[in-house]
Protein backbone atom coordinates (compact mmCIF):
# COMPACT_ATOMS: atom_id res chain seq x y z
CA UNK A 1 0.00 0.00 0.00
CA UNK A 2 1.26 3.27 -0.36
CA UNK A 3 1.51 5.27 2.06
CA UNK A 4 3.07 9.35 1.89
CA UNK A 5 6.44 9.39 0.88
CA UNK A 6 6.19 5.47 2.05
CA UNK A 7 5.27 2.11 1.22
CA UNK A 8 3.38 -0.35 4.00
CA UNK A 9 3.71 -4.20 3.35
CA UNK A 10 0.89 -5.95 5.23
CA UNK A 11 0.35 -9.96 5.21
CA UNK A 12 -1.40 -12.41 7.14
CA UNK A 13 -0.64 -15.85 8.31
CA UNK A 14 -2.76 -18.77 8.50
CA UNK A 15 -0.99 -20.89 10.42
CA UNK A 16 3.01 -20.39 12.20
CA UNK A 17 3.45 -23.87 13.88
CA UNK A 18 8.01 -24.08 13.63
CA UNK A 19 7.45 -20.28 12.39
CA UNK A 20 10.35 -18.23 13.66
CA UNK A 21 9.56 -14.77 11.72
CA UNK A 22 10.26 -12.50 8.17
CA UNK A 23 12.77 -10.70 6.56
CA UNK A 24 11.66 -8.49 3.98
CA UNK A 25 13.58 -8.16 0.33
CA UNK A 26 12.93 -5.44 -2.13
CA UNK A 27 14.43 -5.38 -5.75
CA UNK A 28 14.58 -2.43 -8.32
CA UNK A 29 14.04 -5.23 -10.96
CA UNK A 30 11.76 -8.35 -11.09
CA UNK A 31 14.28 -11.46 -11.06
CA UNK A 32 16.66 -10.04 -8.97
CA UNK A 33 18.96 -7.56 -7.29
CA UNK A 34 16.64 -8.18 -4.11
CA UNK A 35 18.45 -6.79 -0.78
CA UNK A 36 17.28 -7.06 2.71
CA UNK A 37 15.96 -4.25 4.22
CA UNK A 38 15.24 -5.61 7.96
CA UNK A 39 18.35 -6.62 10.73
CA UNK A 40 16.44 -8.60 12.66
CA UNK A 41 13.62 -10.84 12.11
CA UNK A 42 9.92 -9.75 12.42
CA UNK A 43 8.25 -11.47 14.80
CA UNK A 44 5.02 -11.27 16.50
CA UNK A 45 1.43 -12.57 15.26
CA UNK A 46 -0.73 -12.23 12.52
CA UNK A 47 -1.55 -9.79 10.56
CA UNK A 48 1.90 -8.26 9.85
CA UNK A 49 3.66 -5.17 8.78
CA UNK A 50 6.52 -3.12 7.27
CA UNK A 51 6.84 0.09 6.87
CA UNK A 52 9.63 1.03 4.24
CA UNK A 53 9.72 4.93 4.19
CA UNK A 54 13.43 4.42 2.07
CA UNK A 55 11.49 5.11 -1.36
CA UNK A 56 11.86 7.37 -3.93
CA UNK A 57 8.80 8.68 -5.77
CA UNK A 58 7.15 7.34 -9.02
CA UNK A 59 9.46 4.58 -8.19
CA UNK A 60 8.62 0.72 -9.30
CA UNK A 61 9.92 -1.59 -6.47
CA UNK A 62 9.58 -5.52 -5.91
CA UNK A 63 9.04 -6.74 -2.14
CA UNK A 64 9.54 -10.60 -1.50
CA UNK A 65 8.50 -11.87 2.15
CA UNK A 66 10.88 -14.57 3.28
CA UNK A 67 9.84 -17.09 6.29
CA UNK A 68 12.09 -18.35 8.73
CA UNK A 69 11.01 -21.51 10.67
CA UNK A 70 12.62 -22.33 13.91
CA UNK A 71 15.80 -24.01 12.40
CA UNK A 72 16.94 -20.96 10.33
CA UNK A 73 15.95 -22.59 7.08
CA UNK A 74 14.00 -19.62 4.48
CA UNK A 75 11.03 -20.12 1.95
CA UNK A 76 10.22 -17.06 -0.41
CA UNK A 77 7.36 -16.10 -1.46
CA UNK A 78 6.82 -14.87 -5.08
CA UNK A 79 7.23 -10.61 -5.46
CA UNK A 80 5.13 -8.30 -5.16
CA UNK A 81 5.15 -4.94 -6.98
CA UNK A 82 4.47 -1.04 -5.83
CA UNK A 83 4.78 1.48 -7.95
CA UNK A 84 5.30 4.38 -5.37
CA UNK A 85 3.38 8.09 -5.37
CA UNK A 86 4.66 11.27 -7.07
CA UNK A 87 6.81 13.42 -4.51
CA UNK A 88 4.37 15.68 -2.29
CA UNK A 89 4.35 19.29 -3.11
CA UNK A 90 4.44 21.51 0.20
CA UNK A 91 3.47 25.15 -0.34
CA UNK A 92 3.83 27.83 2.26
CA UNK A 93 0.10 28.79 3.42
CA UNK A 94 -1.98 30.48 5.70
CA UNK A 95 -5.33 29.15 6.45
CA UNK A 96 -8.32 31.62 7.80
CA UNK A 97 -8.45 31.70 11.35
CA UNK A 98 -11.02 29.55 13.24
CA UNK A 99 -13.35 30.31 14.35
CA UNK A 100 -13.32 33.27 12.38
CA UNK A 101 -15.47 35.59 14.04
CA UNK A 102 -14.13 35.02 17.40
CA UNK A 103 -14.75 36.03 20.86
CA UNK A 104 -11.96 34.16 23.62
CA UNK A 105 -9.35 33.17 20.66
CA UNK A 106 -8.60 31.73 17.20
CA UNK A 107 -6.60 29.46 16.00
CA UNK A 108 -3.84 30.09 13.55
CA UNK A 109 -2.97 27.40 11.23
CA UNK A 110 -0.15 27.70 8.29
CA UNK A 111 2.11 24.93 6.69
CA UNK A 112 5.97 25.88 5.77
CA UNK A 113 7.45 24.48 2.68
CA UNK A 114 10.54 24.39 4.19
CA UNK A 115 12.29 25.19 7.76
CA UNK A 116 12.83 28.79 8.04
CA UNK A 117 12.07 31.67 10.39
CA UNK A 118 8.74 32.72 10.59
CA UNK A 119 6.93 36.01 12.07
CA UNK A 120 2.80 35.99 12.54
CA UNK A 121 1.90 39.02 13.26
CA UNK A 122 -1.49 40.56 14.37
CA UNK A 123 -2.05 44.24 12.31
CA UNK A 124 -5.37 46.05 12.45
CA UNK A 125 -6.95 47.83 9.53
CA UNK A 126 -4.34 50.89 9.34
CA UNK A 127 -1.97 48.50 9.20
CA UNK A 128 0.09 49.14 12.99
CA UNK A 129 1.33 46.11 14.44
CA UNK A 130 -0.99 44.83 17.09
CA UNK A 131 0.52 41.47 18.20
CA UNK A 132 3.58 39.18 17.08
CA UNK A 133 2.50 36.16 17.99
CA UNK A 134 5.15 34.24 16.75
CA UNK A 135 9.12 34.97 15.58
CA UNK A 136 11.30 32.27 15.44
CA UNK A 137 12.91 29.06 13.53
CA UNK A 138 10.24 26.79 12.21
CA UNK A 139 10.78 22.98 10.81
CA UNK A 140 8.46 22.23 7.62
CA UNK A 141 5.45 21.37 8.29
CA UNK A 142 2.24 22.04 9.53
CA UNK A 143 2.36 24.64 12.72
CA UNK A 144 -0.65 25.95 14.94
CA UNK A 145 -0.55 29.49 17.18
CA UNK A 146 -3.97 31.06 18.72
CA UNK A 147 -4.70 34.74 19.12
CA UNK A 148 -6.81 35.97 22.36
CA UNK A 149 -7.55 39.47 21.20
CA UNK A 150 -5.14 40.63 23.27
CA UNK A 151 -1.90 43.07 21.94
CA UNK A 152 1.75 43.38 23.05
CA UNK A 153 1.01 44.74 25.80
CA UNK A 154 -1.69 42.15 27.27
CA UNK A 155 -4.96 44.27 26.94
CA UNK A 156 -7.58 43.55 24.99
CA UNK A 157 -8.13 45.15 21.83
CA UNK A 158 -11.05 46.56 20.52
CA UNK A 159 -13.53 44.34 18.34
CA UNK A 160 -13.42 44.40 15.16
CA UNK A 161 -11.57 43.59 11.55
CA UNK A 162 -7.90 42.30 12.04
CA UNK A 163 -5.33 41.01 9.35
CA UNK A 164 -2.90 37.96 10.19
CA UNK A 165 0.05 37.90 8.24
CA UNK A 166 2.46 35.27 7.83
CA UNK A 167 6.37 35.94 6.75
CA UNK A 168 8.45 33.37 6.15
CA UNK A 169 11.08 32.08 3.11
CA UNK A 170 10.52 35.93 1.37
CA UNK A 171 7.02 35.14 0.96
CA UNK A 172 3.68 36.84 2.76
CA UNK A 173 0.44 35.77 3.48
CA UNK A 174 -2.72 37.37 4.85
CA UNK A 175 -6.18 36.56 5.89
CA UNK A 176 -8.80 38.85 7.91
CA UNK A 177 -10.05 37.72 11.16
CA UNK A 178 -12.82 39.50 12.95
CA UNK A 179 -12.62 40.04 16.80
CA UNK A 180 -16.02 40.12 18.15
CA UNK A 181 -14.79 41.63 21.89
CA UNK A 182 -16.03 41.57 25.24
Amino acid sequence: MNRDQAVELSWFTSFESAHEGFHVYRSGQLASGYSRLNDRLLRGRSPYSYLDSTVRPMTTYYYQLGAVDLRGQEVLHPPTSVTTLPARSIRTALAPGSPNPFRRKTALSFTLAKADAVTLAIYDVTGRLVREVIRDDLPEGEHTASWNGRDDAGLRVAGGPYFVRLMAGGESRAEKVVFLGE
